[in-house]
C-alpha cells in the first residue's frame, strides 16, 4: 500500500472541516473487478 501510505483528503468551508486518511485497503479479491475493493479510512471532524 506504498502509494496510498499518508493519503489525506481534507475538505474545509464555513469554519468546518473534514479531514479523510486511509488506513488499509481491503481486497476482497484480486482477481475481481476494481469496484469490489474497499479503502478502510479514519474521518476527522
Amino acid at each position: 500500500m506504498d502509494e496510498l501510505d499518508d493519503f489525506t483528503i481534507g475538505l474545509h468551508s464555513g469554519g468546518q472541516s473534514i479531514s479523510i486518511t486511509v488506513i488499509g485497503l481491503l481486497v476482497i479479491d484480486e482477481t475481481s473487478n476494481w469496484d469490489k475493493n474497499w479503502l478502510r479510512t479514519k474521518i476527522s471532524v
